[in-house]
């Protein structure tokens, strides 16, 4: 049987207060399955529910009130009582049919929309320094800080290995999360779970958390090459900011540039004050961006509607997913055999199913849920450009006329940093 009975699968809308006191769970909801987002660096989005209720009911009601909070369970085969959204009322919208009937419409969104409106602040204080301290650690203090709905386990945030100073002053919550995750190893990443837990990660290619097949889970896939990001001459200014002890530094990768043109890209990093650092930056921004890049978006049917399908509530934003497809030959890589230009970063760039899949956004519909994902995350954990804004002008007016050095790069970088192909 390839259908599976769609009664398998029940969703329940428990409605609370802001201080978390249960009212009522919700039985008049008109919806057949909830449709709503979840994304890497962020949580869950916008859920619209239509309630089969009179205006008139809403002048006493107890549930439909704004900033209530709701949570929504599901149940199938694979679970009895799962948590899949969490959220508070931001808007009622009262509607009538061509036929007559009155109903509301209810818009519920994340808590982590909260992190854009409010500032970080310590009583009176919206100046916080840290100092030589783990990523890691500032972000737990700012959730302690923010003090609202999402909060962080004893696991859920890992530590980075990384010691940086920040200073914050009248920012928001979102953009100190930004400078934090600026301040991480390269392929690190947070998300907000279903339940308001905050989620501090790094990415793990070598071991795939699914394994989906066209034709079976996924019936629906679209993939998009484009050079769009390509940057194949990378120019890195680093030193102090004062203008003192300036560095200047390019990078280019010839073949990149025989295929595609050159593309050119300035990083200016006060912060660079070494042959090291600048090394690193340069070498990795043009070992993640040579290349063409591929995007795809799938749709992956659930296991309690097809016997093809897959347990689609399993999947969450940052995951890694290995795709297969039956009607091409498989050649993975290793590194120590990758070749330069055929092999990138342990997969073939023809090939666009030779690398694991990072998931970067989720649109759930409950039968099925719609996949956007990528092979590297761009721009992630590593954004020199949100960094020193105002010195850019500056800081260019007194870069030296040639380079102190010049180097053609024949090797990319891994999600870690670390050298493939040497």
């Amino acid at each position: 049987m390839g259908i599976v009975a769609e009664d398998q699968k029940r969703y329940f809308y428990k409605i609370y207060t802001p201080a978390g006191v249960y009212v009522k769970t919700l039985l008049d909801v008109s919806n057949k399955q909830p449709s709503f987002s979840w994304t890497i660096n962020g949580g869950v989005g916008e859920l619209v529910l239509t309630i089969a209720r009179g205006w008139r009911d809403l002048e006493s009601c107890e549930d439909i009130v704004l900033y209530n909070e709701l949570k929504v369970y599901c149940s199938d085969k694979d679970s009895s009582s799962l948590q899949i959204y969490d959220g508070f009322l931001n808007r009622i919208t009262r509607k009538k049919n061509q036929q007559g009937q009155e109903m509301v419409e209810c818009q519920f969104i994340g808590y982590i929309s909260e992190f854009s409106t409010r500032i970080l602040e310590n009583g009176a204080y919206t100046a916080i320094a840290y100092n030589s301290e783990e990523p890691s650690e500032i972000l737990q203090s700012v959730i302690d800080l923010y003090a609202g709905k999402i909060d962080y386990s004893v696991s859920s945030i890992l530590a980075t290995t990384n010691t940086v100073s920040l200073l914050f002053n009248v920012n928001t919550i979102l953009e100190c999360l930004d400078k934090i995750l600026s301040a991480c190893p390269i392929g690190w990443y947070w998300y907000v779970d279903r339940s308001n837990v905050i989620h501090l990660t790094r990415t793990n290619k070598e071991e795939p958390d699914h394994r989906l097949k066209i034709g079976n889970a996924i019936n629906e896939i679209e993939i998009s090459e484009t050079m769009e990001s390509v940057r194949n001459d990378v120019f890195v200014i680093g030193g102090t900011p004062d203008g003192e002890n300036r560095k200047f530094k390019r990078f280019y990768n010839e073949s990149s540039q025989n295929q595609f043109g050159k593309r050119t890209e300035v990083k200016n990093d006060g912060r660079l004050y070494d042959d090291d650092s600048m090394l690193f930056v340069g070498r990795y921004l043009l070992g993640s961006e040579y290349a063409k890049e591929y995007t795809f978006k799938f749709r992956v049917l659930d296991s309690n509607y097809s016997a093809k399908g897959y347990d689609i509530e399993s999947i969450k934003p940052g995951d890694i997913i290995k795709i297969d497809d039956p009607r091409l030959k498989h050649n993975d890589t290793f590194w120590d055999i990758a070749e330069w230009d055929v092999d990138y970063w342990d997969y073939n760039v023809e090939n666009p199913f030779s690398d694991p899949l990072i998931v970067e956004n989720i649109r759930y519909n409950g039968i099925d849920c719609e996949i956007e994902a990528s092979r590297l995350l761009r721009g992630v954990g590593f954004r020199l450009a949100d960094v020193k804004r105002n010195l850019e002008n500056y800081l260019n007016a007194k870069t030296p006329i040639t380079a102190d050095s010049t180097e053609a790069t024949t090797f990319s970088y891994d999600d870690n940093g670390d050298l493939v192909n040497n």
